[in-house]
């Protein structure tokens, strides 16, 4: 492991190791789901980038989701685009999160604070880190927040290289 900025102290662990893991390679072929572990399977994601001519960004195709991101979505997302189901309050900084990493290529974390399921105030947390030559590999974790949230800001970005 190597010396970390001090904004890994925030992130869920199984993000840190998801990280950690994607941050040592160069390229999607050297990905081994085996030496992820089953265990951080269901919070993994893949979203494939995709150059449109009618659209100066590329399109974020989700290529894969593990089940607890499925499941915290409430739909499955495989085939889907990022931006058909990304919105709310802090839905264009989530966007731009994506689109930066897939322009500079550095990784990064963020997590997001909003109303879910049945009104509950929940943290969505993730990783996002670009694989050569058109992906972009990171997990996702949610989990809902028990007591006061006046000190949780609703939305929080850090590169993390």
């Amino acid at each position: 492991m190597r010396n970390r900025p001090a904004i890994w102290s925030e992130i869920d662990p199984r993000l840190c190791y998801i990280a950690e893991y994607f941050m040592s390679l160069s390229h999607r072929r050297e990905v081994d789901p085996g030496a992820i572990g089953t265990a951080l399977l269901p919070i993994i994601y893949v979203l494939r980038l995709e150059q449109h001519a009618a659209k100066s960004e590329p399109q974020m195709r989700v290529s894969l989701t593990g089940t607890m991101i499925d499941d915290a979505m409430n739909q499955p997302l495989r085939n889907r685009y990022l931006g058909d189901f990304i919105h709310g309050p802090r839905g264009s900084d989530v966007m731009a999160a994506y689109l930066d990493c897939s322009a500079t290529h550095r990784p990064f974390w963020m997590r997001q604070v909003g109303a879910y399921r049945n009104g509950k105030r929940r943290f969505i947390e993730g990783v996002g880190i670009f694989l050569e030559p058109d992906c972009i590999y990171g997990g996702l974790v949610t989990r809902d927040i028990i007591g006061a949230t006046t000190t949780i800001p609703d939305f929080v970005h850090a590169v993390i290289a």
